[in-house]
C-alpha cells in the first residue's frame, strides 16, 4: 500500500506497476493506493514504485484473496453461527492471529448474520 500523493493515483500508478510485476492496483477506502502482486513479487514492486514515483510505502503484506469463481455460499444460520463460534475460538488463542479470511459468499443468510461474521472477518 501506498501513502496518497498529490497527483499521484491509481491511473499514474497502473501502468508503472504492471511494469514493476503487479496484477492489480486499486484504491482502497483510505485513499491509499494499494499495488497486488504475486507473493515472491511484492517487495520488488513496492521498491520499483516507490523509487520511479516517489512514494510511500505505508504498509507490505501478503494477502489471500479469494476468487469470485471459488466462494462458498453459506446456506443458513446454523453454518454463520458456527463460523462466527470458530472465528471467535481463533482469536480468543494465546498466539496472535494476525488475520482471518473466508472463502464464503452471503448466500441465503439475513444480512444481520451475514455482517455479525463479516465484522468478524479481515475479507
Amino acid at each position: 500500500m501506498f501513502e496518497q500523493k498529490e497527483g499521484v493515483g491509481v491511473d499514474e500508478i497502473f501502468e508503472p506497476a504492471l511494469e514493476a510485476g503487479a496484477l492489480d492496483v486499486v484504491e482502497d477506502a483510505e485513499g491509499r493506493v494499494v499495488v497486488f502482486t504475486e507473493p515472491n513479487e511484492t517487495k520488488a514492486a513496492g521498491e520499483s514504485l516507490s523509487s520511479a514515483l516517489g512514494l510511500e510505502i505505508s504498509g507490505s503484506e501478503i494477502i489471500w484473496d479469494p476468487n469470485e469463481d471459488t466462494k462458498i455460499p453459506l446456506d443458513g444460520e446454523q453454518s454463520v453461527q458456527e463460523l462466527i463460534k470458530f472465528v471467535d475460538v481463533l482469536q480468543d488463542r494465546e498466539t496472535s492471529v494476525q488475520g482471518i479470511y473466508m472463502n464464503v459468499s452471503k448466500g441465503s443468510v439475513d444480512e444481520s448474520s451475514w455482517a455479525e461474521l463479516q465484522s468478524r472477518i479481515t475479507a
